[in-house]
């Protein structure tokens, strides 16, 4: 990133990386960022008590402005390149389109951020893997889905008049077919089960008859007598 400094350059990253002192430290160098961040941020100056679905509260030190608005979930995000307006977007409810108002640090993270996060959320839908501490099971893991999600979006773009139950356009149904060609492909193919001949005195008795029992004999093997 030194090489991209002192450019006038935005930049915009999740709540991992982000905190008040690194975007004071960008700033001094003429780059400017707008991202989400951890309310356990040190110099973080909102509280990270509950909010009405709605509510916005803004704290502003010079060219940075602190976010926190509540939509299904609260937002927290700080900015260095967009001021405390509340900007009127179009949203998708039950009722059909309605118009809302959102703080314009938020849609600005938004507009950027707008791929990474759909990448994210097609990654929560069907994981890979399970938890754990080793990190090259995670990577493995990450680069399996990120493979997944990539086939998915360009089949998608190649066939856009398929049916929208169709691999090509439905998520699902598109994990779902390749399960099936990756299992058709690597599942190896089971041996017949024999059915051990049992001793019988009478020879053309069942070994399931109900007149047989059994009963402990010398050494690890059973056998079926009458």
């Amino acid at each position: 990133m030194a090489n991209h400094l002192e450019k006038n350059h935005a930049v915009h990253f999740d709540n991992f990386f982000t905190s008040v002192k690194l975007a004071e430290d960008i700033l001094k160098e003429k780059t400017t960022c707008c991202e989400t961040i951890r309310t356990s941020r040190k110099g973080w100056p909102l509280p990270s008590s509950k909010q009405k679905p709605g509510e916005v509260r803004m704290r502003q030190k010079g060219r940075m402005i602190a976010v926190q608005w509540t939509d299904k979930r609260r937002v927290n995000i700080l900015s260095t390149n967009a001021d405390s307006k509340m900007v009127t977007v179009e949203r998708r409810a039950k009722a059909g389109v309605v118009q809302e108002q959102v703080p314009k640090p938020v849609v600005q993270y938004n507009k950027a951020m707008s791929d990474v996060d759909l990448n994210d959320q097609n990654r929560s839908y069907y994981l890979v893997g399970r938890p754990g501490t080793k990190w090259w099971r995670y990577l493995f893991n990450y680069l399996v889905q990120i493979s997944i999600i990539n086939a998915f979006i360009l089949m998608k773009r190649v066939r856009p008049d398929d049916s929208r139950t169709s691999a090509s356009q439905n998520h699902l149904v598109f994990h779902t077919h390749l399960v099936k060609a990756l299992a058709a492909v690597t599942e190896p193919e089971k041996p017949a089960r024999r059915t051990p001949d049992v001793p019988s005195l009478q020879g053309s008795s069942s070994p399931y008859s109900p007149s047989h029992s059994l009963g402990k004999i010398p050494g690890r093997k059973r056998r079926c007598f009458q």
